[in-house]
């Protein structure tokens, strides 16, 4: 089983704005290969239809959404694992828990998503989730987990109680 992924590990790359950007996505059903003709207007080989170029979605990079998800605001970001991208939606207060659902899917096939994890986050996690080491890790891009550090161990308790993950994510991504 893979090991859920801290929130704090999400962050959005230039590198996958990039891949992002070039891909284009085909009306329902999904079209996973198509072709390009010489004025750049792509087609869907199973069903002939055009596909629509796709802007990626506003994510914003890692100190922004410690700052949103402080206040539990709707905001996005995402990281790239390999060809495999977790994006993180902060979706806003539910009674008193912030509600973040985390979707995985391919960067070749975007339009396919899998939900990774729906977290319902108390204050108590959301405090740790955005302290100053929080921050620190944020804007230096140096993450690091200490089993021994006790804020490492609170924070991944308190994701694993907030959080259902779930354990057919990868295999719905191959569906």
């Amino acid at each position: 089983m893979l090991k859920p992924l801290s929130l704090m590990t999400l962050s959005l790359g230039a590198t996958l704005l990039a891949n992002l950007s070039s891909i284009a996505l085909a009306n329902d059903p999904d079209c996973p290969q198509f072709y390009e003709d010489s004025s750049g207007q792509r087609t869907c080989f199973e069903n002939g239809r055009p596909v629509e170029p796709v802007s990626p979605p506003n994510y914003v990079e890692s100190v922004d959404y410690l700052e949103q998800l402080q206040h539990c605001q709707p905001v996005a970001t995402a990281i790239g694992f390999g060809r495999i991208v977790i994006e993180a939606r902060v979706q806003g207060w539910e009674d008193d828990r912030c509600v973040v659902q985390m979707n995985a899917f391919n960067v070749e096939r975007p339009q396919r998503r899998a939900v990774y994890a729906l977290c319902r986050y108390r204050r108590s996690t959301l405090d740790l989730m955005t302290d100053e080491r929080a921050y620190e890790q944020a804007r230096t891009g140096n993450i690091t987990f200490d089993s021994e550090d006790s804020r490492d161990m609170a924070l991944s308790d308190g994701t694993f109680q907030d959080c259902q993950f779930s354990d057919t994510w990868l295999e719905e991504l191959a569906d």
